[in-house]
């Protein structure tokens, strides 16, 4: 991870808004780091009336809500945190010169880290307020996403070739009831 980049958000999400709020961040995340020229899919969360966009690619939306669902899956047995890691590598294939060393040219060099506590809203009443609050904090959380891939572009590495998605990248996540709670990169 030489010279990677890491930008983390802390988000608290009433559950029954977990999987609208982490699609939009997501798909949000990975729309901007294609770097190609893509019409984007415009989404609107209509229970949070806040509309993001998307890459209209099948492969992508399949591993998303995949990966969600597995992610979810924890908050039904109780787990009040989660983390999420969505990891860019340097797309260059390279052969190392020796067996037993390690290319940099496949490193990371973007991380973004999302950290999720949950709530369960009591009352109507709560989970109303949680929506107002939420529906702001998303729409903040996904201009700061425009934000820096537009203006922090310093340790993206030069675009070798004209894939849809020059950049491989990697979804993980963690719940404090896995395993693998705490990632290594926390």
């Amino acid at each position: 991870m030489l010279n990677s980049k890491i930008f983390r958000f802390d988000l608290t999400v009433e559950q029954y808004y977990i999987r609208d709020v982490l699609r939009a961040l997501i798909h949000s995340i990975i729309f901007h780091r294609s770097f190609n020229e893509l019409i984007p899919l415009e989404v609107h969360v209509d229970l949070l009336n806040v509309t993001y966009v998307k890459i209209d690619d099948p492969e992508v939306e399949k591993m998303i809500q995949e990966k969600i669902a597995n992610f979810t899956k924890s908050f039904i047995n109780n787990s009040k945190q989660g983390q999420i890691l969505i990891s860019f590598k340097n797309g260059k294939e390279s052969k190392a010169k020796y067996w037993f060393s390690k290319s940099n040219e496949d490193a990371i060099f973007e991380q973004w880290q999302i950290n999720i506590t949950l709530i369960r809203a009591k009352t109507e009443r709560e989970q109303i307020d949680c929506r107002k609050t939420l529906s702001t904090l998303l729409l903040e959380k996904l201009i700061e996403i425009s934000h820096i891939t537009n203006e922090d572009n310093d340790h993206v590495p030069a675009i070798t070739n004209a894939d849809q998605y020059p950049f491989p990248f990697q979804i993980e996540m963690a719940s404090n009831d896995q395993n693998s709670w705490k990632l290594p990169w926390s």
